[in-house]
């Protein structure tokens, strides 16, 4: 247990830099991270709980940048996907909510690297089916933003409004996701927590990963993020693959 406590406070303090630096990809990097040691139902509402803290930090850096027009039919649309992201969580066999993840994370990492993008002229009438995707994926494996992120990197959106728009996002949808794990028992007193005690590397990372946004290259940073990411999520996979099939 103590190896895998060590393994989750390293995954969520590089987790946290991720963020804190581009505004996405905490979950992709914890949660293949963790769930190498933890069930789904575990590893879920732990990384929602911390995104929503995570993202509390940086959504109030990158306020100036919002950009509502962009923000609220994603939120709404992520409000529509959670009630069927939590039946999937509780009904789905954890072995193929991490196939999903590991999928999911090695899929992004690998369209982000090769920088594949083909914007697309009328975007608004993507947001909303863009956020109830993002927001069943974001309820059943903790892991929403890769298809908003993949998103505005595909319409070339300037740095600041990405960042923004998906911290902003993530921190709103996030609040119901809490609310919706409390009242339905998936997080629960030992889940909040650990939660708590990793807290504090969270942060640590965020607050490197702010400090990296402002100062250096944020497109090798990003590289290397994305290197982890599909490293990580590739190692979910060929761990749960054999049990599926």
């Amino acid at each position: 247990m103590t190896s895998a406590y060590i393994l989750a406070g390293v995954g969520l303090f590089f987790a946290g830099m991720v963020q804190g630096c581009t505004g996405f990809g905490l979950a992709l990097v914890a949660s293949p991270t963790l769930m190498l040691v933890f069930p789904p139902t575990y590893v879920v509402p732990t990384v929602i709980l911390m995104s929503t803290l995570n993202t509390l930090i940086v959504t109030w850096d990158a306020r100036k940048h919002i950009q509502f027009a962009m923000l609220l039919p994603l939120v709404m649309g992520g409000f529509l996907g959670l009630p069927i992201g939590q039946y999937l969580l509780k009904t789905l066999p954890g072995e193929y909510l991490k196939l999903i993840v590991g999928v999911i994370a090695v899929g992004f990492a690998a369209t982000s690297l090769a920088g594949w993008h083909r914007p697309i002229p009328a975007q608004s009438w993507f947001l909303t089916p863009l956020g109830i995707i993002s927001g069943v994926l974001g309820a059943s494996t903790s892991m929403g933003g890769p298809p908003i992120a993949l998103f505005l990197a595909n319409q070339q959106i300037p740095k600041n409004v990405f960042r923004s728009t998906l911290i902003t996002y993530f921190f709103t949808v996030n609040c119901v996701m809490v609310a919706m794990f409390s009242y339905s028992g998936i997080l629960n007193r030992q889940i909040f927590w650990t939660s708590v005690s990793l807290f504090p590397l969270m942060v640590a990372g965020t607050l490197l990963g702010i400090f990296f946004a402002r100062w250096s290259s944020e497109e090798l940073f990003r590289r290397l993020a994305l290197w982890v990411v599909a490293m990580m999520g590739t190692t979910v996979l060929l761990t749960n693959l054999p049990k599926v099939l």
